[in-house]
């Protein structure tokens, strides 16, 4: 007995075919590049330090100057609204591709299956219609008849 049924086996195949997991892979690729177009709204802050010697003087430095920054992305609203407008659209395509993967590798999947119960029959036919028949002819030949 299988330890699991034949429904579940199925569908870790479908979900285990190289295009389905393809169209996963962009998928989550899509998510994560929308994600990161969120978060490119936020500042980004950033702290320098910054070091001078000048030649005419004895000293290992001369002038030291310390700087905070930010950005400010709000002021070039048009850019990252693009950005997020162009990552959803991205995002919802790569979702759409995955169903008709999904559907492609099923008929796929029942093409296979009926290629194997075809030759399998064709085997029982076959072995039913010219070697049976044969075995018990070789078989009666070599018979002997007291």
């Amino acid at each position: 007995m299988l330890p699991y049924g034949v429904d579940v086996l199925r569908a870790m195949t479908l979900a285990n075919r190289p295009e389905v997991r393809a169209a996963k892979a962009r998928m989550e690729a899509e998510e994560a590049k929308l994600q990161l177009a969120h978060r490119a709204w936020i500042p980004d802050p950033s702290v320098g330090v910054h070091g001078d010697r000048y030649n005419d003087t004895g000293q290992t430095l001369s002038q030291v100057g310390v700087g905070f920054s930010f950005s400010v992305p709000w002021g070039n609203q048009r850019k990252y609204s693009a950005g997020v407008s162009e990552a959803n659209a991205n995002l919802i395509a790569a979702r759409a591709g995955v169903r008709p993967k999904r559907k492609g590798s099923d008929r796929e999947a029942s093409r296979t299956a009926l290629q194997a119960v075809e030759t399998s029959h064709h085997h029982v036919e076959f072995c039913r219609e010219r070697l049976v028949p044969a075995a018990e002819q070789t078989f009666q030949a070599t018979q002997f008849k007291l």
